[in-house]
């Protein structure tokens, strides 16, 4: 099995809600994106996300339940709950030698998400909620653990999507870059 099929199973599947979401960076392409929401149906979502993917796409999740018309990335307008807190903690733009092995164990150690997971360029942490809650409290709630973690201050939104582990990452022009 699998990363990205485990974690829609586990993770995704088990909150209630999956909705992922398919982006391309390709010039030619344009800027394409497509959603889908699957309700808990895990198997369906990891060969969606394994199809897209094969075409070049970045595949994101929702940390919100969504709306199951829509096929697009969500606005919050779409969100119907959210049951994850999350943050997404990067090295310092002033510090190329930051320890990411540090940087995640201290999340674990002061933060006890449910799961954290290598982003790539840096470490995502989130926070299974036992039940939903609203916009207003889960953004109030990202921004107390972005202070915390001193991490990406532009990351609390309940609209957020954030890459499904195991999948891979096609970075755009500006990414490939800076290396990312």
């Amino acid at each position: 099995m699998s990363d990205h099929t485990a974690f829609i199973r586990d993770y995704l599947a088990a909150t209630g809600s999956i909705h992922l979401t398919a982006m391309t960076n390709d010039p030619i392409e344009g800027s394409g994106v497509s959603g889908h929401h699957f309700g808990t149906d895990w198997q369906a979502a990891a060969k969606w996300a394994a199809t897209e993917n094969s075409k070049q796409r970045n595949i994101y999740f929702s940390v919100a339940h969504i709306r199951p018309d829509l096929h697009n990335k969500a606005k919050k307008v779409d969100i119907t709950g959210i049951r994850w807190a999350h943050v997404d903690i990067d090295p310092p733009k002033d510090n190329p030698a930051w320890d990411k092995q540090g940087a995640l164990a201290d999340l674990i150690a002061r933060g006890a998400p449910s799961v954290a997971i290598d982003s790539g360029n840096g470490i995502h942490g989130f926070w299974i909620l036992s039940e939903p809650t609203d916009i207003a409290t889960i953004e109030q709630i990202n921004r107390g653990i972005i202070e915390r973690f001193n991490a990406d201050r532009t990351t609390w939104n309940a609209d957020r999507v954030m890459r499904l582990p195991g999948t891979v990452n096609y970075p755009n022009a500006k990414k490939q870059a800076l290396g990312v």
